[in-house]
């Protein structure tokens, strides 16, 4: 999910200070590979759309990111959280992270 991963890479270039241009053109590099791998399957399969073959799957998946993503969002955040915590704080956040992964885990197990 390329919203996903653009979110970690914007948590990633506010937390990094002069790294940002590494982090964007590796964010940038994704995004392209992505986008024409994306453009010759299309050709190949003629579809509009990523699986329009695989209607079932197609489904499944967009029906998974609704819930994957704000468990993504909810990372970021308690990421930021937790680099700015107390050793105690951090402890609490850790934990917390802990169930978003394991949610996360969960409801990619059939979809990949």
């Amino acid at each position: 999910h390329l919203l996903t991963a653009e979110s970690y890479h914007n948590r990633v270039a506010s937390a990094k200070g002069g790294e940002e241009k590494v982090s964007f053109h590796f964010q940038q590099w994704i995004e392209e590979d992505y986008r024409k791998a994306e453009r010759v399957i299309q050709a190949i399969t003629g579809q509009e759309q990523l699986l329009d073959n695989s209607p079932v799957i197609q489904r499944s998946i967009d029906f998974r990111n609704r819930f994957t993503f704000p468990l993504n969002m909810m990372q970021i955040e308690l990421l930021h959280r937790w680099e700015r915590a107390s050793d105690e704080e951090r402890d609490q956040l850790e934990k917390i992270l802990q169930l978003s992964i394991n949610g996360v885990a969960a409801a990619m197990q059939s979809t990949g």
